[in-house]
């Protein structure tokens, strides 16, 4: 089982605007119980590497009409490359089919009304 830390910072004015970034870690750990040193052709046993994402979001809303808008960008590293100009892809599972890649950046916009 891997060990797992998630660590989030908070912020609040009393404006209506609103901000959060997390920090998620995963240790290194192995897709079977007999701890396959390297990983098979079908992806299915191995190791999983240490990997780690950075989370940001942002809203305002506006106290008098209940509209609020929000920004959240999911795995930040995620829409960058490497030194070696590769995408920050990673091995986030190898089950129950095989490996199943982690890393990519999602960014979504919400508009939400209250009244």
């Amino acid at each position: 089982m891997p060990h797992t830390l998630v660590t989030s910072l908070a912020f609040e004015h009393p404006l209506g605007f609103t901000a959060q970034a997390t920090w998620n870690f995963v240790s290194r750990h192995y897709s079977d119980r007999e701890n396959t040193p390297v990983g098979s052709a079908d992806g299915l046993f191995g190791p999983i590497d240490a990997y780690h994402t950075v989370d940001l979001a942002a809203r305002y809303t506006h106290r008098r009409t209940g509209l609020s808008l929000a920004l959240a960008v999911k795995n930040l590293q995620g829409y960058f490359t490497d030194a070696q100009g590769r995408p920050n892809v990673f091995i986030a599972s190898r089950s129950p089919e095989g490996i199943f890649p982690g890393g990519f950046g999602q960014t979504m916009v919400t508009l939400r009304w209250d009244h």
